[in-house]
This record gives structure tokens, C-alpha cells and sequence, in this order.
């Protein structure tokens, strides 16, 4: 059993130490085993995991969480945040002029 763990790399994607067993992930989060190549939403946060097979054999969590929109370029712009779904619909989006311009999940 092997256990790596690594830090958010440009706030967009992280590798999260996942246990192998025998070829599948266990997730400490639900105590459920995921399958090498499965995805699912992580609660309470806005992100997609997936089980994958690092380059030295082991299994990791891979984190996708949402880009932030473009910086406010505008006084008629503003950021959308959605609370209470999953990725990608909770990511954060941004409306210039009533319309929006920006809906960017990593």
C-alpha cells in the first residue's frame, strides 16, 4: 500500500494522496474504493476528482476545481458564485452588461 500527496498545482488541478488497493483507490472522504479512471464530485466544495494512475505506479486523486473568471475590466461587471452544485455548474462565473461572458471550469 502507497499513500503520495502532493500540493494544488496553479490552483486548477491537485494530486491528493489516495491508499491503493489492489488497483483501486480507497477515498477517505466517502470510505468508498473508486476504480482507476472513475470521477466524481467532491461536497462541499467545487471540484471533480478522478482515480489515476501516477507515473510511478501508484494510484492518485486527481482534483480539477473551477479557473477564476477574467479580473472585472468594467464598472457594468460582476462574479457569479453558485452555491450547492457540483462541478462544474457551482463554478464561478462573470457577467458583463447583464451577460455572461465568462464561464471557464478548469
Amino acid at each position: 500500500m502507497d499513500v503520495k500527496a502532493s500540493k494544488p498545482v496553479n490552483g486548477e488541478e491537485s494530486d491528493y494522496g489516495m491508499q491503493d488497493y489492489s488497483g483501486r483507490c480507497y477515498d477517505a472522504e466517502t470510505c468508498s474504493l473508486r476504480d482507476r479512471g472513475d470521477s466524481w464530485t467532491v461536497d462541499n466544495t467545487c471540484e471533480r476528482a478522478t482515480c489515476v494512475l501516477a507515473s510511478n505506479g501508484t494510484l492518485l486523486e486527481k482534483r480539477t476545481r473551477c479557473s477564476e473568471p477574467l479580473p472585472l475590466f468594467s464598472e457594468d461587471c460582476y462574479i457569479v458564485r453558485v452555491e450547492g452544485k457540483p462541478y462544474p455548474d457551482c463554478c464561478p462565473q462573470l457577467y458583463c452588461n447583464g451577460k455572461l461572458v465568462s464561464y471557464a471550469p478548469a
